[in-house]
C-alpha cells in the first residue's frame, strides 16, 4: 500500500465509455455524475484523507495506468447509481484488481445497494458495497483502511481490520474473502447532516472545468442549452407510489431504510447555488418534490431574487404547478424550463401508474400549459412513455394522437419526448410484474448486464432499437416490437416540426400521421427504415397523397430545408457525447486558452443545431 502517511482514495464515475473495452463506447445516458459523489468526496477530504473524483469519460484515450498512480493508490470507490453503468463499473474494478490486487475496491449507489448480495457473490473484484446513504459509512471505511495500512499485513492486523469492517454502518463485505457479511443498514442521513454536507465541492473533480463545459441540458432551446448544468440536491427520499419509478416510497425503504423525506434548508441550498456559480455554472436543475414543497420553492426563488443570483433554472415537476409557483419561476430567472410527465394520454392508465396525489387530467394539464404560455421566459418539456403497466396498443395510439395535438397547439414553447420505459430495479413493476400485467426481460442483476451488452455493444450500430425490458403481458413479443417501432417512427417524423405543422394546416387534421402509422407493418424494420432519408421520403409521400398539387413545391422545399438541418444534427448524436468523443484525443496537449476555444466552439455548434423557429 501507499507508504506515505495519507490514505489515497479515488472516487471513480464510469460513464458512457468503458475504457477497458474499446467496443463499449455507446451513449448509455449516464454521463452525468450522481449528486452525492461531491458530498462523499468532501466528507473524506475533511477527515484529512487524500481524495479525488475521476470521470472516466474525460479520460477515454488513456490507459488505466495513466489515469491512476498505482504506487500510491490505496482504495477506489465506484459509484453505481444507474443500472446502465454496470459493465463499465465491474470491468474497471476487475482491471484495477489485476494490476494491484491489494487496492480496496468498493461500490455505492442505488443499483449497487439493491443488488449488493448478487454483486458480492458473483464478482470477486468487489471488496465491499456501501448500501444507502454513504457520507458517514465512507468515512468509517476510510478510517479502517488507514489504520490497517499502518498496522501492517500480519494476522493480528487483519483480524483488527475485519473487526473494524464489522462495525461500519451499511457495509456489505467479505470476511476472509469468502463469507459475505451484511452489517446493519443503520445510517440514514438527517436533515441537519444534509445541511452540513457540501454538494458543490466541484474542485475535488479532476478536470472539473472540462466536465462543467460539457455538462448541458438536453433541450432544443438554445438560450438554456448552452449554459453549464449543475444538478441541485434538495433532499432525499420519496413519499409517492408511482409504479415505474425505482425511487418510490417502497424502494426508499428497501434500499435506504428511509421512511420519510429529508429536505435541506433554503440557506444550505442557496450556499450550493453560490458555490456552483463560483465554479462557472449558470443553469441549475432541481428534481425533488414533497408535500408542501411549493411554498418551500417559492421561498427559495425569492431568495434567488433578493440576492441577485443571475441564473437559469430547470424545475422538474412531479405533478402540476400552481399559477403562483409559475409566477415565482418566471419572476426569478431570465430563462427557465419546466418538465412535466403526463406519461400517458389515457386517464385510466395515468391514474393506475401515478400516485393519486400526483394525478391530473388532460384538461388540467392544458390549463397549466396555457398559463405557462403567458410567460415569455419559460419553456416546457413534456414526457410521455410506453409500455406502461396495463398499456394496450390502443392506449399507446391514444397517447400518440394526443402528443400530436399538443405538438400543434404548444410547439412554440414546448418540446415533447415520447420514449419507452426502462425497468428500474426495485420499482413496483420490477418487484411484482404479474400484479401489474407486465412481462419483464430482467429479474436479476445479470439479466440487466446481459441486456446492456446486447443494447450497447452487440447492437451498437442500431442505437434506436433498444430491447424493451418490459412489455404488457397481453402483447406478444412480435406485437411489442411492431408497436415500439411505430412509436419510434412517429417520434422521428416529429423532428420535421415545421413540415409536420404545415401538412396539418393544409389537411386540417392531426390524425394523418397516426393513421399512416396504423396502416403499416414494422415488425421486421431495419435501421434504414428510420434514417433521415426515409423519414423525408415518407413526408413527401404523405404530402403528395393528401395535399393539393399546387402546394407541393413549397411544402417539399420546407421538408428539404429541415432535412438538411437534421442531417447535420444527427451526426452529432448527444451533444455531451459528441464533445467527449471528439476532443479527448487532443485535450492533454491543450493550453487553457485552447480548451476555452473548444468549449466556445461546442457552444456555437449547439446554437447552430438548436435553432428556435418563429412559429
Amino acid at each position: 500500500m501507499n507508504t506515505s502517511n495519507q490514505l489515497c482514495v479515488k472516487l471513480i464515475h464510469c460513464g458512457n465509455r468503458d475504457i477497458s473495452n474499446p467496443d463499449d463506447h455507446q451513449d448509455k445516458y449516464v454521463f452525468y455524475m450522481p449528486m452525492g459523489i461531491f458530498s462523499l468526496a468532501n466528507s473524506i477530504d475533511k477527515k484529512g484523507f487524500d481524495v479525488e473524483i475521476i470521470h472516466l469519460d474525460l479520460e477515454a484515450n488513456k490507459k488505466i495506468e495513466e489515469i491512476l498512480d498505482f504506487d500510491t493508490l490505496d482504495a477506489v470507490g465506484l459509484d453505481w447509481h444507474w443500472v446502465n453503468q454496470g459493465l463499465g463499473v465491474l470491468n474497471i474494478a476487475k482491471l484495477i484488481k489485476e494490476i494491484k490486487p491489494d487496492v480496496f475496491v468498493f461500490l455505492g449507489g442505488y443499483t449497487a445497494s439493491f443488488f449488493a448480495k448478487e454483486i458480492m457473490q458473483d464478482y470477486p473484484q468487489i471488496d465491499a458495497t456501501i448500501r444507502g446513504d454513504g457520507e458517514i459509512p465512507i468515512i468509517e471505511l476510510c478510517s479502517a483502511l488507514h489504520d490497517y495500512r499502518h498496522d501492517g499485513n500480519g494476522e493480528r492486523s487483519r483480524k483488527h481490520f475485519s473487526a473494524a469492517l464489522g462495525e461500519i454502518q451499511n457495509l456489505v463485505w467479505k470476511e476472509n474473502n469468502s463469507q459475505i457479511i451484511f452489517n446493519e443498514l443503520s445510517y440514514i442521513s438527517s436533515a441537519e447532516e444534509m445541511n452540513r454536507f457540501d454538494f458543490a465541492e466541484i474542485g475535488l473533480l479532476r478536470d472539473w472545468k472540462y466536465y462543467r463545459d460539457i455538462s448541458k441540458f438536453w433541450t432544443k432551446f438554445a438560450s438554456v442549452a448552452k449554459a453549464p448544468l449543475f444538478f441541485l440536491e434538495i433532499g432525499r427520499g420519496c413519499l409517492y407510489r408511482c409504479l415505474i419509478c425505482g425511487g418510490n416510497v417502497n424502494a426508499q425503504v428497501c434500499i435506504n431504510h428511509r421512511k420519510n423525506q429529508v429536505i435541506r434548508s433554503i440557506d444550505s441550498v442557496i450556499a450550493s447555488i453560490k458555490k456552483g456559480i463560483s465554479f462557472g455554472y449558470s443553469l441549475f436543475l432541481s428534481s425533488f418534490e414533497f408535500e408542501g414543497s411549493e411554498e418551500w420553492y417559492k421561498a427559495l426563488f425569492r431568495r434567488v431574487r433578493e440576492e441577485n443570483l443571475n441564473i437559469y433554472f430547470v424545475y422538474e415537476s412531479w405533478g402540476l404547478l400552481s399559477k403562483s409557483l409559475i409566477d415565482e419561476i418566471s419572476g426569478s430567472f431570465d430563462q427557465a424550463i419546466i418538465t412535466i410527465s403526463p406519461d400517458s394520454a389515457d386517464l385510466n392508465l395515468r391514474r393506475k401508474n401515478k400516485d393519486p396525489r400526483l394525478f391530473y387530467t388532460n384538461n388540467e394539464l392544458e390549463e397549466c400549459l396555457n398559463y405557462i404560455s403567458t410567460k415569455d421566459n419559460i419553456k416546457v418539456q413534456l414526457y410521455f412513455g410506453y409500455f406502461l403497466p396495463f398499456e394496450t396498443e390502443e392506449t399507446a395510439f391514444k397517447t400518440m394522437e394526443y402528443v400530436t395535438r399538443l405538438f400543434v397547439k404548444y410547439s412554440c414553447f414546448t418540446e415533447i419526448i415520447f420514449m419507452n420505459n426502462n425497468t428500474d430495479p426495485c420499482s413496483s413493476v420490477f418487484i411484482s410484474p404479474g400484479k401489474f400485467n407486465v412481462t419483464l426481460a430482467v429479474r436479476r442483476l445479470n439479466d440487466y448486464l446481459r441486456k446492456i451488452k446486447e443494447n450497447f455493444i452487440i447492437n451498437k450500430d442500431a442505437p434506436w432499437r433498444r430491447f424493451l425490458l418490459e412489455k404488457p403481458a397481453d402483447i406478444t413479443d412480435a406485437e411489442a416490437v411492431n408497436l415500439a417501432n411505430k412509436i419510434t417512427l412517429f417520434t422521428r417524423l416529429l423532428h420535421f416540426s415545421h413540415s409536420i405543422l404545415r401538412i396539418f394546416k393544409e389537411v386540417k387534421t392531426t390524425n394523418i400521421i397516426s393513421d399512416y402509422i396504423r396502416g403499416i407493418d414494422l415488425s421486421n424494420a431495419e435501421l434504414g427504415d428510420f434514417d433521415i432519408d426515409r423519414i423525408r421520403n415518407i413526408l413527401i409521400g404523405i404530402c403528395r397523397q393528401h395535399i393539393p398539387s399546387y402546394s407541393h413545391p413549397e411544402i417539399i422545399h420546407l421538408i428539404d430545408r429541415e432535412y438538411k438541418e437534421l442531417s447535420f444534427n444527427s451526426g452529432l448524436k448527444n451533444i455531451t457525447f459528441f464533445a467527449v468523443e471528439n476532443e479527448n484525443n487532443r485535450r492533454e496537449r491543450m493550453t487553457e486558452d485552447e480548451k476555452n476555444k473548444i468549449s466556445q466552439g461546442i457552444q456555437k455548434a449547439r446554437e447552430e443545431i438548436h435553432v428556435e423557429f418563429d412559429l
